[in-house]
């Protein structure tokens, strides 16, 4: 079995005893006795547990993009489709730490490495709004406009609005956030924004 296949399958377990145990529970032992490999071994493939997780958690946002991609397409309207999508990552964000019971002091020291796996997850995403906007002004919907930097201020606006719950909180588990304020705010900005690069506002 080469790399690749072991650290998937690494993967595959870690998911397992996160979702079973929470982040906290779980051990390297635990998710070694799944594989077949003592902690050291383990740290041949992932040098934390904190780094593992942070892999997992990125596996699923992919993962899940893909349906909120699906469900978005039949929607005729690319002002609907932007907002339905903003709404399902955030409600999948709530679900999945709900499922790991993550803490917030676990996102805090996963942080750095999250922004590290998120960065190509969010440039996936931001082309993808992109691609929305594009359609949007090809169909008229939309006013000419720069789709890239577009793209950008909207995902901007939501990771500021999910930052802004997140060190106003204190809350011990992230799934305990207020993510419907959240959902609302991001909502209500987005909606603004996209608003002003309607062809006819009225409509």
């Amino acid at each position: 079995m080469d790399i690749l296949d072991k650290k998937l399958d690494i993967l595959n377990a870690a998911r397992e005893c996160f979702a079973r145990f929470g982040y906290e529970k779980t051990t390297l032992d635990d998710i070694g006795k799944i594989v077949g490999l003592n902690k050291a071994s383990l740290y041949y493939y992932y040098n934390s547990k904190d780094a593992l997780f942070s892999e997992v958690i990125a596996r699923e946002i992919e993962e899940a993009i893909q349906v909120f991609r699906a469900k978005i397409e039949p929607l005729p309207n690319c002002r609907d489709k932007i907002l339905t999508y903003l709404r399902e990552r955030l409600r999948y964000m709530k679900h999945l730490t709900s499922v790991h019971h993550v803490t917030m002091e676990t996102m805090r020291k996963a942080q750095p490495t999250l922004a590290l796996l998120f960065k190509d997850i969010l440039a996936k995403e931001s082309a993808f709004i992109e691609g929305i906007l594009l359609k949007g002004i090809e169909q008229g919907d939309f006013k000419p406009c720069d789709t890239k930097r577009v793209a950008h201020s909207i995902f901007t606006v939501m990771d500021a609005v999910k930052r802004n719950a997140f060190q106003g909180t204190d809350a011990r588990f992230v799934d305990k956030i207020d993510m419907t304020a959240v959902e609302e705010e991001v909502a209500f900005t987005v909606a603004l924004i996209l608003d002003g690069l309607r062809k006819n506002p009225n409509e």
